[in-house]
Formats: structure tokens, C-alpha cells, sequence
């Protein structure tokens, strides 16, 4: 699903929570070299 962002606040938020998420499965991802084609998606 595709989520329409309707202003910048909203893009702001959007940003810092997938800054978050990835930050949070960042070290997993380094440590097994997984490149993180879902969240480039």
C-alpha cells in the first residue's frame, strides 16, 4: 500500500519515523551484510 503524504508536517513525521526503524535494524543489517531493498522500495 502506498501512503500519500498530504503536507510537510506529515512528511516530516513520516521521515523521522522511518529515520527510527532503520536506525533500530541498521546493526542487524550491517553485521549480516543485508542491504535493505524493502525499506529502499
Amino acid at each position: 500500500m502506498t501512503q500519500m503524504i498530504a503536507d510537510d508536517a506529515e512528511a516530516v513525521a513520516v521521515a523521522a519515523e522511518l529515520a527510527a526503524k532503520f536506525a533500530r535494524e541498521a546493526v542487524l543489517r550491517d553485521a549480516e551484510r543485508i542491504l535493505p531493498r524493502t525499506e529502499l522500495d
